[in-house]
């Protein structure tokens, strides 16, 4: 029962991820997927009148009207086939955006693999949280985390890193505001990562090098 548990939990972990990392959040998205659907399903409702004339040759009666299919029914079968193209055009940006997300998950699990160190819970992290994150380093010989030079650095890499330094390790902590969407906050700690391990983590492998890096 808790390995079915644990499957679904990282099956969970895997598509909020991949939502994330994907095109959400970009207005192009919203409009023709979303704001599509529901301009289709209207203009079916304005066209389904003319659709039953064309199909059985009846015209459709209210309490107060008579539908004109030579008059009302071309103009809502027009806006019907534009709907369709809309939506039609939202599916395929929703199915696009879906595989952008997907390449970059795996980009960026190549890229910790790639890494002179082992990286533990990256990228899966960005599908467990999406405002606050705790970063271990570990080094594999003493280093003075506890340095206002340290805190300094980090702080120029992103201004939301808080530092907490112990002989041989420093643990990071990034808050992000609750107020921007999960694709804009993932996206900063991908950046802020990226820097982290780019400018300092990598570059000082020499004088203090990192034994590994647990996301948390």
């Amino acid at each position: 029962m808790a390995d079915e548990q644990t499957a679904l939990d990282l099956a969970m972990f895997r598509r909020d991820a991949i939502h994330r990392l994907s095109w959400a959040g970009n207005p192009l998205v919203f409009a023709s997927f979303w704001l599509g659907g529901m301009f289709w399903l209207v203009s079916i409702a304005m066209a389904w009148p003319y659709l039953a004339y064309v199909t059985t040759g009846t015209k459709a009666h209210g309490q107060t009207w008579a539908f004109d299919p030579t008059k009302e029914g071309p103009g809502s079968f027009h806006l019907f086939v534009a709907a369709s193209a809309v939506f039609a055009f939202g599916i395929a940006v929703r199915f696009l955006s879906g595989a952008a997300g997907r390449r970059r998950l795996a980009a960026e699990t190549a890229w910790a693999a790639r890494l002179p160190f082992p990286v533990v819970g990256y990228p899966a992290v960005v599908g467990r949280e999406w405002f606050w994150y705790r970063i271990h380093i570990a080094f594999t010989s003493p280093f003075d985390a506890t340095s206002e030079t340290f805190a300094g650095l980090m702080r120029r890499i992103d201004p939301a890193i808080k530092v907490t330094g112990r002989a041989q390790a420093a643990d990071l902590e990034i808050e992000y505001s609750r107020n921007r969407t999960e694709a804009q906050n993932t996206r900063a700690l991908i950046a802020t990562v990226h820097r982290l391990v780019d400018e300092v983590l990598v570059p000082g492998l020499g004088a203090n090098p990192v034994a590994s890096v647990t996301f948390e």
